[in-house]
């Protein structure tokens, strides 16, 4: 009997360690700070109207332990400038990024040095 429970207990295993799972890359060449340099294929400063701001500045910081931080400086029409502060967890696989978990998702993609990310119908264009 012990020996029936060893053996369904290592076919229990090797499934689950064989479960079809997506490949996901390390992080590598990507890792890096990339500063923000075009909001909507504009350069900054740069206004949003559907949030009737104007984005100023920003960048987003890829770290080795597949987490990110980063910030975007944005102001408002006669009120001081404000700074969103970003950070979480991203996944890689190949040239394709993505950002948050559940519901709060934003996806990403490298172009070399370039990062284009798209968060809220908004494109913004960093590179290094």
């Amino acid at each position: 009997m012990t020996r029936r429970l060893a053996a369904l207990a290592t076919v229990t295993l090797l499934f689950l360690a064989c479960a079809d799972e997506p490949t996901v890359l390390s992080p590598g060449p990507h890792v890096g700070t990339y500063v923000l340099q075009t909001v909507g294929g504009g350069p900054l400063p740069r206004t949003v109207y559907m949030f009737g701001v104007t984005i100023v500045g920003g960048e987003i910081e890829l770290l080795a332990d597949r987490t990110y931080r980063g910030s975007i400086d944005w102001m408002r029409r006669g009120a001081n400038p404000h700074t969103e502060v970003l950070s979480g967890q991203y996944t890689i696989r190949g040239d394709a990024l993505e950002f948050g978990e559940g519901a709060h998702r934003w996806a990403g993609s490298f172009s070399g040095d370039l990062l284009t990310v798209t968060r809220y119908d908004i494109v913004y264009g960093y590179g290094r």
